[in-house]
């Protein structure tokens, strides 16, 4: 199961993307997936283009290990996402 701290920082990032989403142009793609305990987000800045890369692109796995490291991450995710236009 994944720590608290991990779940909450992942339901922040969705709940902005989701109002990130209706803003402006961006379009944001999130996927959790849950048997390997992994998070993915892609931000394109100016709308989704067929066969264009996302401009901003992050790849988590979880591990009891790495906590600290992957909440600092997360907290970046949500930076980017407060800071679009």
């Amino acid at each position: 199961m994944l720590d608290i701290r991990i779940r909450l920082k992942i339901l922040e990032i969705i709940n902005l993307s989701l109002e990130k989403n209706n803003e402006e142009k961006n379009t944001i793609f999130f996927n959790f997936m849950g048997h390997c305990s992994s998070f993915c987000i892609s931000i394109h800045y100016d709308g989704w283009k067929n066969n264009k890369e996302p401009d901003y692109r992050k790849n988590l796995y979880f591990t009891d290990l790495l906590i600290k490291e992957k909440l600092k991450e997360l907290d970046e995710i949500i930076e980017v996402l407060k800071n679009l236009k």
